[in-house]
C-alpha cells in the first residue's frame, strides 16, 4: 500500500486554511489567506464558477447541504452565510471579535457551532438565532468533534485541555489535561476512543470507557498537528502538521503506514493546515501555506 499524488490545484495567492465538501462528490470548497473562497472540480482539476471575496482571511468552512448554506468563518471573527443555489449572501454575523477557527453543524439538533479565538463557543439555530454562548477557554478553540450516538462533543482548547460536553444540556462533563495547546480532536468512528493532536506534535488516544484515560501517546510529528481525518471506510486516518508532512495511519492498529513530504512524494513545501476526505472516495485532499491543494490516493 502506498500513497500516490493524483492532482495539484493552484490559484490561491496565500495560505490555504480550509477545505470542505462541494456541491457534488468531485467538487470542493477552499478558503485562503488571500480573502477568497472558491470551488474546484477535482476530477477536471479546475476552478468552478463559484468565488466569494471577503474582507479578512477565510479560515474555516462548513457546507450544510440540508439548508443549501456555505458558512465562511473569517480571521476577524465575522461569519458569512452563502446560499449555494444563487451564490448570494443570506446572513452576515459579526458576533465574534476574534477568528472563527472551526464551524460545526449538529445535524440532530439542527444547530451551528462557531469556535472562536476569543475562547468562546457560540451556538445558533439554522435561522441564525443565538441559542447560547459558552466561555470554554482563555485561549483559542480550534476544533470540535461530535459523537452522534452519545450526543456529546469534544473541544480542543488552547489552554491545553480537552472539554467534553453533553449536547442535550451544554454541560461540560470532563476536562482532560492533554497537550500544551490542543489543536484538533476527533472521535474514532469505530472504537470508544478520542484522538487529539497538539502543538507539542503528539498524537494522543483517550479511552472513553475509562473516564478518558490516556492509553497511548505518539510523537507523531516534528511540529504542531493541525488535522485528523478518517477515510470513508474507516480503515485509515491521516494527520497533517506544521512540519510540512502528512502521515497515513491504520485506524485499526493505530500503526503509521506512510509519511508524505516534498522529498518523497513531491508534497507540500510549507505547513499543511487542513485535510478533507470526501465521502465515498479513495483519496483525500490537503491544503498548505505553500498555496497548493493536493489530492492523494491510496493504491496497492
Amino acid at each position: 500500500m502506498k500513497l500516490e499524488k493524483i492532482f495539484e490545484l493552484t490559484g490561491h495567492s496565500a495560505s490555504v486554511y480550509a477545505l470542505e465538501k462541494g456541491l457534488s462528490g468531485d467538487e470542493l470548497f477552499s478558503g485562503s489567506g488571500d480573502k477568497i473562497v472558491t470551488a474546484w472540480d477535482s476530477e477536471k482539476q479546475s476552478n468552478i464558477n463559484f468565488t466569494i471575496k471577503t474582507n479578512s482571511p477565510a479560515i474555516s468552512l462548513k457546507h450544510i447541504e440540508k439548508h443549501n448554506l456555505l458558512l465562511i468563518g473569517l480571521f476577524n471573527g465575522n461569519l458569512h452565510a452563502i446560499d449555494t443555489r444563487d451564490k448570494k449572501e443570506v446572513k452576515f454575523l459579526p458576533y465574534h471579535k476574534e477568528g472563527i477557527f472551526h464551524i460545526e453543524y449538529d445535524e440532530a439538533g439542527d444547530r451551528i457551532f462557531l469556535l472562536s479565538g476569543d475562547g468562546t463557543v457560540s451556538i445558533w439555530n439554522s435561522d441564525f438565532k443565538l441559542i447560547k454562548a459558552i466561555a470554554l477557554a482563555t485561549d483559542k478553540i480550534r476544533s470540535m468533534s461530535i459523537h452522534k450516538e452519545l450526543n456529546i462533543a469534544a473541544f480542543a482548547t488552547g489552554d491545553g485541555v480537552i472539554k467534553i460536553m453533553k449536547l442535550s444540556t451544554f454541560e461540560v462533563t470532563h476536562e482532560i489535561p492533554a497537550h500544551d495547546k490542543v489543536n484538533v480532536v476527533k472521535f474514532h468512528p469505530e472504537k470508544k476512543v478520542l484522538i487529539s493532536g497538539g502543538k507539542d506534535a503528539f498524537l494522543k488516544f483517550w479511552n472513553m470507557e475509562q473516564d478518558y484515560q490516556n492509553i497511548l501517546s505518539i510523537p507523531a510529528h516534528n511540529w504542531a498537528i493541525y488535522g485528523i481525518e478518517f477515510s470513508s471506510d474507516n480503515n485509515h486516518f491521516v494527520t497533517c502538521s506544521r512540519d510540512k508532512t502528512i502521515k497515513l495511519w491504520d485506524a485499526k492498529t493505530l500503526d503509521i503506514l506512510e509519511r508524505i513530504d516534498y522529498k518523497s512524494h513531491r508534497g507540500h513545501t510549507h505547513s499543511v493546515n487542513c485535510i478533507y476526505w470526501p465521502e465515498g472516495k479513495d483519496y483525500f485532499i490537503s491544503g498548505s501555506d505553500d498555496k497548493k491543494i493536493i489530492g492523494w490516493k491510496i493504491t496497492n
